[in-house]
């Protein structure tokens, strides 16, 4: 039994990985003088504006008259999916160390224990790669010639780039 349950959390590691090697490398985030924020990849770059496709499809354009601030990060582990490889690796952990403690009290505590370090450190995992993922941050506070002075730095994150 604790073969199989070994054998499926790696099957889970393998096929969340490779999940992130379907899509685009960037995440775009701008967040937009409405309070409104719109997540997605990064179409077109002009001076005028940025092209934005989100997780619909639907495409959305945005000039800086209306851009707080944009960040881009590349792909990967976050917070949340390192609480949950955490807490896996911490039930089958605690699984496997206290199989043979026979008192029910002793069991609960001490899986409880191992799951809830599981999760400690698989939370600050997620948070130190999503630091790390981070790439750009350009605060624009809706002002145009900001804007039209670090545009470029955006192009090489958009799908029209060549990323070979």
């Amino acid at each position: 039994m604790y073969r199989i349950q070994n054998y499926f959390f790696v099957l889970l590691i393998c096929c969340a990985t490779s999940s992130f090697a379907q899509y685009d490398k960037y995440v775009v985030k701008v967040k937009l003088d409405s309070d409104k924020k719109v997540r997605g990849k990064l179409l077109n770059v002009s001076s005028e504006g940025i092209t934005i496709e989100d997780y619909k499809g639907n495409s959305h354009h945005f000039i800086p008259q209306i851009i707080h601030k944009i960040k881009v990060k590349k792909k990967g582990l976050t917070v949340l999916g390192g609480l949950g490889i955490g807490a896996g690796v911490g039930f089958i952990t605690s699984n496997r160390v206290f199989k043979d403690v026979h008192s029910g009290s002793e069991r609960i505590v001490g899986g409880f224990l191992v799951v809830s370090a599981g999760m400690l450190a698989g939370s600050i995992t997620g948070l130190i790669v999503e630091t790390i993922n981070t790439k750009l941050i350009l605060h624009i506070n809706k002002d145009t010639l900001k804007f039209e002075k670090e545009y470029e730095k955006l192009e090489k994150y958009s799908k029209v780039y060549d990323h070979n």
